[in-house]
C-alpha cells in the first residue's frame, strides 16, 4: 500500500506592538508554555527571539490597554494567560553586593547564570533614575534600598528595581498602568539582601484570586508552566546572544 504523508503549513498570527519609543515589535501568537530553560531553547529553535522582560511588559500592556474591538480576543487572551501562569521575560537578576539586571543571560544546567566579574566590566557611566547602564543598555545595576512587596501604583513606577527590570522609566510606567487595572495595589517579589550571590529571572503574574493584584516577579527560579511570546526577528537583526555579554 502506498502511503501519503500529509503536511500542513498554516499562517501564524502576528501581534504588532507599537511603543512610545516609535518601535514596533512583532510577537507570535499564541504564547509558548514551559519552564524558563525549556522556552530558552524552544523559542530560538523556531527561528524567533526570546522576549526580554521589557518585551513582555510591552505586549501585556498592549493587551490591558487595548481599545480596538477587532483585537479584543487577543487582548483577552493576554489577560487570561496572565491569570493562568507567570508571563516570562528573558531578563536575569543577579543579587550580590548590589543588583545586576541583564537581558538574555546564558542558561547552564537549566539555570540562568551571570558572571559578576564580566558584569562589572560591562557597566558604563550612564545613570538615569538611580540605574547605571552598560553602553548597549542590556545591563543595568542598582544598589539595594528599593521597596519590595505591596506598594502604591505610583511607587511601582518609581521603583529602581522595576525601572532596571523594565529597562527604563517608561517601562516601569507601563507596569504601573497594568497594575492600575487591578483592584489592589501591586506586589514586587524580590530579594533585598543576600549572604552570597544569587541569580533569578523575571516574570509577571496577574493574581485575580483573593488578592487581585499585579505581581512583578524579580525572584523567580524559572520553573513551572510559565508563558512567553516569541518575537519575530527583523531581517538582518543580530540574535540577542550576539548582543549580550
Amino acid at each position: 500500500m502506498v502511503e501519503s504523508l500529509l503536511q500542513v503549513r498554516e499562517g501564524r498570527t502576528e501581534l504588532d506592538v507599537i511603543s512610545d519609543r516609535q518601535k514596533t515589535t512583532t510577537f507570535i501568537h499564541p504564547a509558548y508554555q514551559g519552564t524558563y530553560s525549556e522556552l530558552n531553547d524552544r523559542i530560538p529553535a523556531d527561528g524567533l527571539i526570546r522576549p526580554s522582560f521589557r518585551d513582555s511588559v510591552d505586549i501585556v500592556h498592549a493587551g490591558f490597554t487595548n481599545k480596538n474591538p477587532d483585537y479584543a480576543k487577543y487582548a483577552d487572551y493576554i489577560k487570561k494567560i496572565m491569570k493562568d501562569a507567570w508571563v516570562r521575560g528573558f531578563t536575569g537578576i543577579h543579587y550580590s553586593k548590589g543588583v545586576f539586571v541583564l537581558d538574555f543571560p546564558d542558561v547552564v544546567n537549566n539555570t540562568a547564570v551571570m558572571n559578576e566579574s564580566d558584569l562589572e566590566k560591562k557597566l558604563g557611566s550612564r545613570e538615569e533614575d538611580g540605574v547605571v547602564y552598560s553602553d548597549d543598555g542590556l545591563l543595568r545595576f542598582i544598589p539595594y534600598g528599593f521597596k519590595t512587596e505591596e506598594m502604591k501604583v505610583k511607587d511601582l513606577a518609581r521603583n529602581r528595581l522595576v525601572i532596571a527590570m523594565a529597562q527604563d522609566r517608561e517601562g516601569a510606567e507601563k507596569l504601573a498602568d497594568i497594575a492600575d487595572k487591578h483592584r489592589k495595589n501591586p506586589y514586587l517579589l524580590a530579594l533585598t539582601s543576600v549572604n552570597e550571590p544569587v541569580t533569578r529571572v523575571s516574570a509577571l503574574f496577574s493574581d485575580w484570586g483573593l488578592v487581585n493584584w499585579l505581581n512583578v516577579g524579580g525572584g523567580s527560579h524559572g520553573g513551572g508552566g510559565g508563558r512567553a511570546f516569541g518575537v519575530q526577528r527583523k531581517t538582518g537583526e543580530a540574535s540577542p546572544a550576539e548582543k549580550s555579554l
